[in-house]
């Protein structure tokens, strides 16, 4: 029973630290190096990162803020930047938001907490839809 209680007693704290870093993230702070090791479970992927669907187009400033924070972070410095004015396309705020109209095979994980390989899959999967698309248009008005 004293293990158990002592485990719970850790389990509790580490929660805490989790909550006030989630706050910091909620508040716009940026993540301090203990806080990162704090949420480094985060970052554990078993997934190619450097592929087109885990991209955005995002200008020199507004990239440096987001850093190399885990998605949790990202979202909310991202619509950040965007309500003080910095421009971020359309397109990267509605993959941030798991928003992209006429994804029919794939559909981004809800979870708006976390990005995954489904969810790059879902991303690449529009991009080549997207790309096709406007390869037949070329083409038709090549004819």
């Amino acid at each position: 029973k004293k293990e158990k209680n002592a485990l719970l007693s850790t389990i509790k704290i580490q929660i805490e630290k989790l909550e006030a870093i989630i706050q910091d993230i909620n508040d716009g702070k940026t993540l301090q190096k203990e806080d990162v090791n704090q949420i480094s479970f985060l970052y554990e992927c078993d997934f190619d990162i450097d592929q087109c669907g885990n991209m955005a187009l995002l200008s020199g400033g507004v990239n440096s803020a987001l850093s190399n924070n885990p998605f949790i972070a990202k979202r909310p410095i991202l619509m950040s930047k965007v309500s003080e004015g910095s421009f971020v396309p359309q397109h990267t705020i509605s993959v941030f938001n798991k928003m992209l109209i006429n994804v029919e095979d794939n559909a981004f994980i809800p979870d708006l907490s976390k990005w995954t390989k489904d969810d790059i899959d879902t991303h690449t999967s529009w991009q080549k839809k997207r790309n096709e698309h406007i390869r037949k248009q070329i083409e038709s008005r090549n004819i």
